[in-house]
């Protein structure tokens, strides 16, 4: 962060990779360092498929957090039961 910020870029969202749960006092600490809200620096947990990415980001609140960054209000929620669809079939395959 300190190399971006030393060349102008300023985040908007930090997305944190781990292995474990980013605690939320972890969040709040990052968040004042990078000049953020804690709500704004998003966990991204490793997973076991890609396909369930765009699930768990929903759940932290990814998604509604870049809808306010681009200043979109009333968006309606989003439809993921297409990716739960695809994250069960990946997960639990039919046969072999």
């Amino acid at each position: 962060m300190k190399e971006l910020r030393a060349i102008g870029i300023q985040p908007d969202v930090l997305l944190c990779r781990s292995e474990k749960p980013l605690p939320e006092e972890e969040r709040r600490k990052i968040g004042l360092f990078c000049n953020l809200p804690a709500e704004r620096v998003i966990p991204a947990l490793d997973l076991a498929t890609i396909y369930q990415v765009p699930l768990a980001y929903h759940e932290v609140g990814f998604d509604n957090e870049i809808l306010k960054v681009f200043g979109i209000k009333d968006a309606p929620p989003p439809d993921l039961s297409k990716w739960q669809w695809v994250v069960d079939r990946v997960r639990n395959p039919e046969g072999e």
